[in-house]
């Protein structure tokens, strides 16, 4: 991109995707083509199983939370806060 991407006020999907592209061999590009792999049903490799084992984390998205979900969460934690001092 010959810029730090981060520091842009917009940056069009399309344009990032073309940066992206050019990357190569990464662990960011790795993690994309385990997801990749992972929506559309296709096999994982035996070194892709094992980093998703151990970095589930990373490669899985978390969906957000809906409000209710989230007041749901708050107030326990309010509760386990309460109980712990």
């Amino acid at each position: 991109a010959g810029r730090e991407t981060r520091e842009l006020e917009y940056l069009h999907w399309w344009t990032f995707l073309g940066y992206f592209n050019e990357v190569g061999e990464g662990t960011f590009s790795f993690i994309v083509g385990i997801r990749n792999k992972l929506n559309k049903g296709k096999k994982l490799e035996k070194h892709e199983k094992e980093f998703l084992f151990h970095n589930k984390e990373l490669v899985k998205l978390q969906k957000p939370k809906t409000r209710e979900e989230q007041a749901q969460e708050d107030v326990y934690q309010d509760l386990l806060n309460e109980v712990l001092g």
